[in-house]
């Protein structure tokens, strides 16, 4: 399955409930697996973002649903970015 990392940043709403932040991340977790994606680490983060997960999915399109699921909440916004293994990235710049 492909990686993924999903760098979080809180809403106005999301910090007005920061107190349950942790309750938040495992319920999503918890729907994340429902959807077919599998949550490697969730992680809180001091600096340009607030939060970091790290999650394998079987396609884009997977990805896509759940971040919307997450979206729609209006607790966060997100950036997603693929990630590629070194041994991975050496097969596609190779062509192999």
């Amino acid at each position: 399955m492909a990686v993924y990392v999903i760098l979080y940043n809180l809403t106005e709403k999301g910090r007005g409930s920061i107190k349950n932040l942790a309750d938040r991340m495992d319920e999503a977790a918890a729907r994340a697996t429902s959807q077919g994606l599998k949550v490697l680490g969730n992680y809180v983060t001091m600096g340009q973002h607030d939060l970091v997960t790290i999650i394998e999915a079987p396609d884009d399109e997977t990805v896509a649903r759940g971040a919307a699921a997450i979206l729609e909440r209006g607790n966060v916004t997100s950036i997603t970015m693929r990630a590629f293994t070194a041994n991975e990235w050496r097969a596609i710049s190779t062509g192999s």
